[in-house]
């Protein structure tokens, strides 16, 4: 399957706000949005994990504030079950991963994190 002239038009101009972008807020903000373009999807989200505090973690949704404030704490509760955490600091590699790339699915259905 290829993209067409149009898609490539579209994936240009998202990449070329996103280089533009260089305030760090508003950069996570405009690739969930570029990503919705390109991808229509109900709802996104991007977890940030700084390297030296993962706990002090966050999340930037689309739309904004889709996860409330109990539901984060949820999170933040079982986030040390999740494989991702672990993976990228253990290797510093940043690219895209699914939690069937790093454990198997029925292990992961098994944590609180995914209950």
């Amino acid at each position: 399957m290829g993209l067409h002239f149009e898609d490539w038009k579209a994936v240009n101009h998202g990449t070329l706000r996103l280089y533009r972008e260089l305030d760090r807020e508003k950069h996570s903000r405009l690739l969930l949005e570029v990503l919705n373009e390109l991808v229509p999807a109900d709802s996104l989200a991007i977890n940030i994990t700084p390297v030296r505090s993962p706990e002090d973690w966050s999340t930037v949704t689309l739309p904004e504030n889709h996860v409330t404030a109990e539901q984060f704490a949820v999170l933040q509760k079982y986030a040390y079950q999740s494989p991702f955490a672990t993976y990228h600091l253990a290797t510093k590699n940043a690219g895209w991963k699914m939690a069937s790339d790093l454990m198997p699915l029925e292990a992961f259905y098994e944590t609180d994190l995914h209950r």
